[in-house]
């Protein structure tokens, strides 16, 4: 039996079975090399999306804590804001108070003095108002 398989080893079927599985482990080993070399490609890739995505993110959330603490900062303008124009609001109704009063006063006046009447509805001279005109101007 031994001799038989030699002999048909030595043979040309046999040399042609040899090449065969030689072949055959040979592509074998090759397509085994080639997806091993698609994997570590893949990997790769894995990588270096993971580290972009690392980066990106590192990126947002420097600038997500830039932005909350812009929008601090505009609330607190917006707090002192509305402050101020309570004040001012507050100002302008005093103010438009004691107008409205001194006008009460003026037409009470006009009603009850009458020379105070005439005097208040006399036009001024031409030379006094351009003086009193004059006068405003340099004041302000």
């Amino acid at each position: 039996m031994r001799k038989l398989i030699g002999l048909a080893l030595k043979s040309v079927l046999g040399r042609w079975v040899i090449g065969g599985a030689v072949i055959l482990l040979l592509g074998s080993a090759g397509l085994m090399w080639h997806n091993h070399k698609q994997g570590l490609r893949e990997e790769g890739k894995q990588e270096c999306i993971q580290a972009v995505n690392q980066e990106t993110l590192t990126i947002l959330q420097a600038q997500l804590a830039a932005e909350r603490a812009v929008n601090v900062q505009l609330v607190k303008l917006g707090v002192a804001r509305d402050a101020v124009n309570a004040e001012a609001t507050a100002r302008h109704q005093s103010a438009a108070a004691t107008v409205s009063e001194l006008k009460r006063q003026i037409a009470e006046q006009e009603r009850n003095d009458q020379p105070y009447n005439e005097w208040a509805n006399t036009l001024l001279p031409t030379g006094v108002a351009a003086r009193l005109q004059l006068l405003r101007a340099t004041d302000n």
